[in-house]
């Protein structure tokens, strides 16, 4: 089971820190809230009382037959549109590999990726010369563990975004 951000509250609790108004007339009931993410209206409607439910963040009305039935309803609604929110932003997020330090490093997170040099193999059928090839090699490791070798750090942003977008919505729940 996956806990969104207001899970820790009942359906209840949500619906009561909203700060909810209730109008009643001869045509009914009317409850509504306004939540972080917009308007909830919740009325009676018919002979039978049927509650319609009307949320902002949605363009679906929903109904049930009693008002608590209506709050649950549109606070579920709510928690469903909440974790789908987080995600989708999490899931937008970019790690930017800006700047190698001054020592050759660069650090995120259990991530690091460190500056060497490495020897540039000769072709087998060219005689070797006495000057040794080198070039510049990024390697990235992860808790001490080596990942890989580019001569272009930048090619690991996507990898080390997906590790992290992992990680937050792991720590939020969300997968």
């Amino acid at each position: 089971m996956t806990y969104t951000l207001t899970q820790q509250l009942s359906h209840g609790e949500l619906w009561e820190s909203w700060d909810p108004t209730r109008t009643e007339d001869e045509n009914g009931c009317h409850l509504l809230a306004l939540t972080p993410m917009g308007l909830a209206s919740l009325r009676t409607m018919g002979e039978e009382r049927t509650w319609i439910i009307e949320v902002g963040w949605s363009f679906r009305k929903f109904s049930a037959s009693s008002e608590e039935k209506a709050i649950y309803i549109a606070t579920e609604c709510y928690r469903r549109t909440e974790r789908a929110v987080v995600k989708a932003y999490i899931e937008g997020l970019k790690v930017n590999l800006e700047k190698i330090d001054e020592h050759g490093s660069v650090y995120v997170g259990g991530y690091m990726i460190r500056k060497g040099v490495e020897l540039v193999d000769l072709p087998r059928d060219r005689e070797p010369t006495e000057e040794i090839q080198t070039r510049d090699v990024y390697v990235l490791s992860l808790r001490g563990s080596e990942l890989g070798k580019n001569t272009d750090y930048h090619v690991w942003e996507d990898e080390i975004t997906s590790a992290f977008q992992y990680e937050l919505l792991k720590a939020l729940n969300l997968v």
